[in-house]
């Protein structure tokens, strides 16, 4: 019983973390503040048509698709990086429309087994 609240533990800390994210996400790019709305550093969110703003985060940051996800919105969620660690999270909306809703620094990827002591 201890083992199975254990795992419990572990898959409420990793997998809560990222759903609390995609959910706030999701609710933020589905507003229809999205567009000319402000991130939580004061910083207007930018939305252009996807094509755009890979190839910026390609050109200017160099920086490539890591990790991917479908949110129940129906948006893609997808996290590029660079080898320099530089990282940006975009959201692209079902009408085709991405938004890049959050940028940072030190990205690491890392791989973690169920059960693993984080």
């Amino acid at each position: 019983m201890k083992k199975l609240m254990k795992i419990c533990a572990f898959a409420i800390a990793v997998f809560g973390t990222v759903s609390v994210l995609l959910a706030a996400v999701t609710v933020f790019v589905t507003s229809p503040v999205a567009a000319q709305g402000l991130a939580n550093n004061d910083a207007p969110v930018v939305c252009d048509d996807r094509n755009t703003i890979v190839s910026s985060l390609s050109e200017d940051y160099k920086e490539s698709r890591n990790s991917i996800g479908l949110a129940n919105s129906g948006s893609v969620v997808e996290v590029f990086s660079s080898s320099d660690g530089s990282w940006s999270m975009i959201v692209t909306r079902p009408d085709g429309i991405s938004c890049l809703v959050a940028a940072g620094r030190n990205w690491e990827s890392v791989t973690q087994k169920i059960g693993q002591r984080i």
